[in-house]
């Protein structure tokens, strides 16, 4: 059965690409092929199973999203990617700068003052909206509408108060 989300970022959120800019970013943004943001599908199945496993839902985690490098004897549960609701007007109108926004931190020590070396420059993607959808086994749609239902935060810095979101199930 296919299961339809919406992601409402609340705040300023960062799913990272694992790659710098140079002297632009320390850490930037991953964006597919037309430069605009997205969260990969295996975040979102690993937020999932997350939850599942503190649930210890071990009926649900073995059977739906299965053992780590296991092979299902069913069909495996699909996660897309969450895309941009209006991506592709966005990337039409060559408007993706206007997503993006980098902010610097740095540490401090005890007086307040910089520690050498700490400054760093993140890129992070303005509060929106992304759409995606999870396939799965109909014994499983009710847990897993739970677990999607439960995430509220993502991403680089959720601790300190990056990445807020509501994950609403369409479906």
């Amino acid at each position: 059965m296919r299961i339809e989300y919406t992601i409402n970022f609340l705040e300023y959120w960062h799913i990272g690409s694992g790659m710098g800019a140079g002297a632009v970013a320390d850490a930037v943004v991953l964006k597919d092929e037309r430069g605009l943001p997205y969260v990969p599908g295996k975040t979102i199945k690993g937020l999932v199973r997350e939850f599942a496993c503190n649930s210890e839902d071990e009926k649900f985690v073995d059977g739906c999203l299965g053992k780590g490098g296991e092979i299902l004897e069913i069909r495996p549960t699909y996660f897309s990617n969450a895309e941009l609701v209006e991506g592709e007007k966005i990337a039409d109108q060559g408007l993706q700068s206007f997503l993006f926004e980098k902010m610097a931190f740095t540490a401090l020590d005890e007086r307040g003052l910089a520690l050498d070396g700490s400054l760093r420059s993140i890129e992070f993607v303005i509060p929106m909206k992304l759409r995606g959808f999870v396939e799965c086994e109909d014994r499983y749609v009710g847990s897993m509408k739970k677990y999607l239902a439960s995430i509220k935060r993502m991403g680089l810095s959720r601790n300190r108060g990056f990445g807020r979101c509501h994950v609403k199930v369409e479906s």
